[in-house]
């Protein structure tokens, strides 16, 4: 929620910055932070600084790479930071980066550790429904979102719609 805390104390209007269409889901945190869980993993005794800067990186690549992968394979620009300070090729920020490290940081630190523990609690049975329903509906949103977005980007080529699916896209998306 940092991006649309930004967006309001800026604007004065709030404006979901979700990457996907359907949940308040973003690929690019989630990737990001399912990075910052395997970090955790290989060391969780690692000293906190050294997880704010491995975090700052992180983060970092994570943008420019999903940047990279909208921009050529998806032929869309979600987002260009030429203009920020501190921008590093318009697709991150060193600011931008530094809270990636505070988000990393707190994750790990903190509420990685109390997540676990709550999901630890939940009973077998539960827990084997609600993981697959939820793996289902990421996967779903993911597919519909990254199908509209390479749309998008076909469109603004100006290449018509050629099967029904595109239709579709064109009036939904």
């Amino acid at each position: 929620y940092y991006e649309e805390i930004l967006t309001f104390c800026r604007s004065g209007q709030w404006l979901s910055r979700q990457g996907l269409i359907y949940g308040p889901l973003n690929p690019v945190y989630g990737f990001g932070f399912l990075i910052f869980t395997f970090l955790h993993f290989t060391n969780p005794k690692r000293k906190w600084y050294l997880t704010y800067i491995y975090s700052c990186l992180i983060g970092g690549l994570t943008e420019v790479i999903s940047s990279l992968i909208g921009e050529y394979i998806f032929k869309a620009n979600a987002w260009d930071y030429s203009d920020k300070f501190l921008n590093l090729w318009g697709r991150t920020t060193i600011p931008y980066m530094l809270f990636w490290g505070a988000g990393g940081l707190i994750f790990v630190k903190l509420v990685y550790p109390a997540l676990s523990k709550f999901i630890e609690l939940l009973p077998k049975r539960i827990g084997n429904v609600i993981m697959p329903s939820f793996l289902v509906f990421i996967a779903l949103s993911h597919i519909v979102s990254y199908t509209a977005l390479f749309r998008y980007g076909t469109r603004a080529e100006g290449q018509a719609a050629s099967n029904g699916i595109e239709l579709f896209l064109d009036k939904h998306f």
